[in-house]
């Protein structure tokens, strides 16, 4: 008798457990939603790349503006400013812009407006990468794996975690090197 009653406790919880993975189930409209209702973020960032063994650091802030701009103002281990709209990309080093535009460099124009998209997951998101999501939308993780031909070419796969905030995002690129970037101290 004891036997089935505890049986029939954990049957009771095995279905309470799947119930509650069944409604949590995150879709990546709700994720979407929550970015998108989010139109300017500030906060801090801390970029790590490995190259060739290397590792590059740096720091800064972060600005995503009116959902349209990205900046990213790095203080170590030098200042630069640089700056992601739907028109150019623009860095600025001791007074000196460079900017690329579709004009003048239409490829990695390409890749500047997917990097745009991914900030902001916008809905043909899914046209340019296979997309992975699990979690809830307290704690997410977000795998894109480039479809695109010319994406393909510049990286194997995108990985993106967080909660209200993108909190992390790592990029492996086809030499395997990694650049990750992890953001803090966010106020909007």
């Amino acid at each position: 008798m004891l036997r089935q009653i505890v049986k029939g406790i954990k049957v009771l919880l095995l279905c309470a457990c799947l119930s509650v993975s069944v409604t949590q189930a995150l879709e990546l409209q709700e994720l979407t939603a929550l970015l998108e209702s989010k139109k300017n973020i500030t906060c801090d960032y801390k970029q790590v790349k490995t190259f060739q063994g290397q590792e590059l650091n740096s720091t800064g802030s972060f600005y995503l503006i009116d959902k349209a701009t990205i900046k990213f103002s790095q203080q170590d281990p030098f200042a630069m400013d640089t700056v992601l709209n739907s028109e150019k990309l623009v860095q600025i080093i001791d007074g000196n812009e460079t900017a690329i535009t579709k004009e003048n460099n239409p490829q990695v124009f390409e890749v500047i407006n997917l990097v745009m998209q991914v900030f902001s997951l916008q809905q043909d998101l899914e046209n340019h990468f296979a997309v992975k999501l699990t979690g809830t939308l307290d704690n997410w993780t977000l795998f894109l794996e480039p479809k695109d031909a010319v994406l393909k070419k510049v990286f194997k796969s995108i990985l993106l975690k967080g909660s209200d905030n993108i909190q992390s995002i790592t990029i492996t690129d086809n030499n395997q090197d990694l650049t990750c970037l992890e953001f803090s101290n966010f106020k909007q």
